[in-house]
Formats: structure tokens, C-alpha cells, sequence
């Protein structure tokens, strides 16, 4: 569809607040302020899902000539372009809503100043402390929200196996199905996609609980008279958090290389 003409509206909403300031008669801020689109083309991420059965369908062709490493060859190259896009996207989403929005437009408003700006993760507790913090009468900048305590399910990881398990596998609520490429009784040093399964459930439940977080230190976004509700700051955690994955790929990757780099070393030596 024509993103112009014809869009799938995944979300909106539409909030007013007014801006009361003294000492000037300047206005603070535009009548009217058109935002240019920040746009990601998803083309990449959508051809490696089946349409029918959801089905992941990313893998290295190894046949090709230009296929020399797991990093060096075209299928991660292409990987490595889309995520390095959509962490770029990630970055100016947020960006938008924590200069524009905050401090464009809340900031402006005197009585803001006195917002608070407690440096606070997502579980309300500050950072290197185990106690919690008081209860907070106005929501955080959306610059202290932290990302980082939510579990990255991308990790070089390996295991020592007779054999490659897909058994045991537990129902996520992806909306990606995985299965094992490995059909020979081989054993694979990759861990089973029961494994992977735990992996991706515990990141969703840690989102969940980031969400219900959200809800009881932002506004509900039902109030029209609120700019930045529970909505947007969970969406912009999970900016954050997308950026962590996007990271978590490209050095999963190159530690992979330099692993196989250096056990080739060892065997052939210098």
C-alpha cells in the first residue's frame, strides 16, 4: 500500500495542553509546525517471515561464491544494512518525542521546570541501588528511562550436545515461527529451539512488566490533556530497547568471526 494514500494506522492519538509563560509576548512555540516522516523500509524483515506459515526463512546460501565467512557474505550483509536502518529509525523516533515533544513543547511551559528528572529505570529504582525510590507526583524526562535491565534475547551462545533437540519447545507470542535447519541427526553445537523459546518469552515478560511500569508512572492516554502518557513513553523504552538488539546482533556476529578467526589461527598457525 501507499504509505501516502493509503496507511494501516497501527496507533493514535490526539492530546491539547495549554503553554502559560511571563516576560515575553512572543509566543512559545509555532502556530502550526509541520514534522517531516521518518520513515524505515521493513521490505528486508518481511521477505525472511513466510506469509503462510510465518515461518522464519532467514539462512547463509553458502553455495555462493561470494559467501566467505558467517559476516562476510551477502545474506548478513543484507541483515546488517536493514538493522543499522532500523536502529537509525529507533533513534529519531525517540529523539522526536524526548526534543520536540518534552522539551519543545512541556519544557516550555514555566511550571514544567519543576519536573523531575530522578534518574529512574524502568522498575522505579535507581541505578546501583536495591531500594526503591519514593513515589514520584510528576512521570520522569523520558531521557531517565532505561532500557538496558531488559533481557536481550541475542547471544552468541553454544552447547555441547549428542544431539539437536527441537522437542520441549514452549508457546511464545511471536509472531514468528522458528525451526531448526539442522534435518541430518547431526549433533549442533546451536542451542534447541526449546531453548530459543525460553529466551524470547522471558524478553516478552519483561516488556509486559515494563509496560505495567509505564502505565503507573505515566498518565493513562486516555486524558486528552496530557502530551506524554504511558503510551508514548513505552513506545519510546521500546525505541531503546530496539537499539539493544540491533547492537546485540552486529557484536553476536563479529564475536562469531573472531572466535572461527582464531580457532583457524590455532590449527593452521600463524
Amino acid at each position: 500500500n501507499d504509505p501516502k494514500t493509503d496507511p494501516i494506522m497501527l496507533e493514535e492519538r490526539s492530546s491539547s495542553c495549554v503553554i502559560v509563560t511571563t516576560g515575553t509576548k512572543k509566543a512559545p512555540i509555532h502556530e502550526n509546525t509541520v514534522h517531516p516522516f521518518v520513515d524505515v523500509n521493513l521490505t528486508w524483515l518481511f521477505e525472511q517471515i513466510s506469509p503462510k506459515s510465518h515461518v522464519c526463512l532467514f539462512e547463509i546460501d553458502r553455495s555462493l561464491d561470494s559467501c566467505k565467512t558467517p559476516r562476510r557474505n551477502p545474506n548478513v550483509d543484507a541483515a546488517f544494512l536493514f538493522f543499522a536502518d532500523f536502529k537509525k529509525w529507533s533513534a529519531l523516533c525517540f529523539q522526536h518525542f524526548r526534543n520536540r515533544v518534552e522539551h519543545g513543547i512541556l519544557d516550555k511551559h514555566e511550571e514544567d521546570h519543576v519536573r523531575s528528572r530522578i534518574e529512574t529505570n524502568i522498575l522505579g529504582r535507581k541505578e546501583g541501588s536495591g531500594t526503591s525510590t519514593p513515589p514520584v507526583t510528576t512521570p520522569p524526562s523520558l531521557s531517565s528511562l532505561n532500557a538496558e535491565g531488559i533481557f536481550c534475547p541475542i547471544l552468541p551462545l553454544f552447547e555441547e550436545a549428542s544431539s539437536n533437540s527441537t522437542t520441549g519447545g514452549e508457546t511464545t507470542g511471536s509472531l514468528v515461527v522458528l525451526t531448526s535447519n539442522n534435518n541430518d541427526g547431526v549433533a549442533s553445537p546451536l542451542l534447541s529451539i526449546g531453548d530459543i523459546d525460553k529466551f524470547l518469552n522471558e524478553q516478552t515478560r519483561q516488556l509486559d512488566e515494563a509496560k505495567e511500569s509505564m502505565a503507573k508512572m505515566y498518565p493513562s492516554s486516555d486524558k486528552g490533556d496530557k502530551i506524554i502518557t504511558a503510551t508514548e513513553a513505552s513506545l519510546a523504552l521500546l525505541w531503546h530497547h530496539t537499539q539493544f538488539l540491533t547492537i546485540a546482533y552486529g557484536t553476536g556476529i563479529d564475536y562469531i568471526e573472531m572466535m572461527l578467526r582464531k580457532q583457524f589461527i590455532a590449527a593452521i598457525g600463524k
